[in-house]
C-alpha cells in the first residue's frame, strides 16, 4: 500500500496572476508534491465543458500546451 502523501498546493502571487489571466475561464497554478510525470508545477485551466492541465514554471508560464492526463482526485492529490 502506498502511504505517500500527495499534495497540489495552489500558488499565488502578482506574477502568477498576470500569467494565468491570459487563460480563458479559470486557471490555477499548482505545486505538485511529488511532481506529476516529472512536472513540479502544473496549470489547471477550466472552461465550462472541460479541465486541462499543462506543465508550467513557478511563475505560471505554460511550458507546453499538450494536455497532461491528470485527474487530481484519481491520482490521489490533496488540494491545499
Amino acid at each position: 500500500m502506498d502511504n505517500l502523501i500527495k499534495t497540489a498546493t495552489i500558488m499565488d502571487s502578482p506574477t502568477v496572476y498576470k500569467n494565468l489571466k491570459k487563460h480563458r475561464g479559470e486557471a490555477f497554478l499548482f505545486k505538485m508534491s511529488p511532481p506529476f510525470q516529472g512536472h513540479e508545477y502544473i496549470v489547471e485551466s477550466t472552461i465550462p465543458s472541460e479541465t486541462m492541465y499543462f506543465p508550467a514554471d513557478k511563475y505560471g508560464k505554460v511550458k507546453d500546451f499538450l494536455d497532461l492526463p491528470l485527474d487530481l482526485d484519481k491520482e490521489g492529490y490533496e488540494i491545499l
